[in-house]
């Protein structure tokens, strides 16, 4: 018996490496900006696009998102904690009505 995985949609965060689907060197958490029949496009804490598409690709996504947590920002050997970098008070990215802007640290 398979379980069953809700669809992806707008404002879904898949953590870190997202199963490769994004590419190899693709270890950034990303925020799903759009998403259509068979396609989803979304945007990583610095504002760069990627894109999935595919029945497999896909459902390879929903079973990480509900599977998986995030384990910080793993490029960032200051980072001590396992904050998602597009969520809390450090920064991340806002979806705004023209495209993906940085949210810088607040002080």
């Amino acid at each position: 018996m398979t379980q069953e995985h809700r669809p992806l949609a707008v404002g879904d965060v898949l953590h870190n490496f997202s199963c490769g689907v994004f590419g190899r060197d693709h270890y950034e958490c990303v925020q799903i900006e759009e998403t259509g029949p068979d396609w989803i496009r979304a945007v990583d804490r610095y504002g760069i696009s990627v894109n999935a598409s595919g029945y497999r690709q896909l459902t390879l996504l929903m079973r990480h998102r509900d599977e998986n947590k995030c384990y910080g920002d793993a490029n960032d050997p200051m980072r001590e904690d396992e904050t998602c970098p597009l969520s809390g008070p450090s920064g991340g990215i806002q979806l705004t009505e023209n495209g993906p802007r940085y949210r810088p640290d607040e002080d």
